[in-house]
């Protein structure tokens, strides 16, 4: 009977002690199930925080790349506009020079084509004094040199003879031909009512003057030739060729 007994607590305490370590088994079963769900919903979020991370990383990527590619786009047009433009200037610049070379020569070729002009004007009126000198001095006309002696006397009433210096005595007359008394009279007149004193006239025949008179007050000069005229003109000619005239 005892030992029935004790059979029995002891299936009794064995049953308690299956049903005590089922309960805690599957306690500890659960909380594992428990912390091993909560370990995979972390590890899903983290998967999809890391999923968007690894996108936004790829859409920044893809940003900085179109980024970077449209920057190197705007550098080569800008490349290519610079050089376009140091091409255009180089030709600009070049164009420039070659129009200026072509107006150098051109205002060249016309200063040249203007001198050979001017030398050319200035040489005929030289030629053309020349000619008549000659033609004058063939014909040998002494009325003529009678004329242009008493056109100068009429202009010399007009001339300062104040500078005369009181120390002159004579008065060189340069005339291509001798003076007549008359002529003399009419020179003593003249001299006299200009200095108020009568002066020694002293003819110098010089042939070279054509016509007309040349009085030489010592270093004042009155030049009434027909020579001196025509230089004069020839002169003034060559002055108003110079000038472009």
């Amino acid at each position: 009977m005892m030992i029935v007994q004790f059979i029995i607590l002891q299936v009794i305490v064995f049953s308690a002690v299956i049903f005590f370590m089922k309960k805690i088994l599957s306690n500890d079963t659960q909380a594992a199930v428990g912390r091993l769900d909560t370990t995979y919903q972390d590890l899903l979020a983290k998967q999809k925080e890391l999923t968007e991370k690894i996108e936004e990383a790829e859409k920044d990527y893809a940003a900085k790349k179109e980024e970077a590619s449209q920057t190197l786009e705007k550098m080569k047009a800008e490349a290519n506009d610079e050089a376009r433009k140091k091409k255009d200037e180089i030709l600009k610049q070049a164009k420039s020079q070659a129009d200026e070379m072509l107006e150098r020569t051109k205002a060249s070729s016309q200063d040249i084509y203007k001198n050979i002009e001017r030398e050319v004007r200035s040489k005929a009126a030289e030629d053309a004094a020349a000619l008549l000198l000659m033609a004058l001095e063939k014909n040998a006309v002494q009325e003529f040199h009678s004329r242009i002696f008493e056109i100068f006397l009429v202009r010399a009433k007009d001339f300062d003879l104040s500078k005369v210096s009181p120390q002159i005595e004579t008065v060189s007359v340069r005339t291509p031909y001798p003076l007549a008394e008359q002529e003399k009279a009419k020179l003593n007149a003249f001299i006299s009512t200009k200095i108020n004193r009568n002066l020694k006239i002293e003819e110098i025949i010089d042939p070279n003057q054509i016509a007309g008179v040349c009085l030489m007050f010592g270093t004042l000069i009155l030049d009434g030739s027909l020579a001196h005229s025509v230089h004069e003109a020839a002169e003034e000619k060559k002055m108003k060729i110079s000038l472009g005239e």
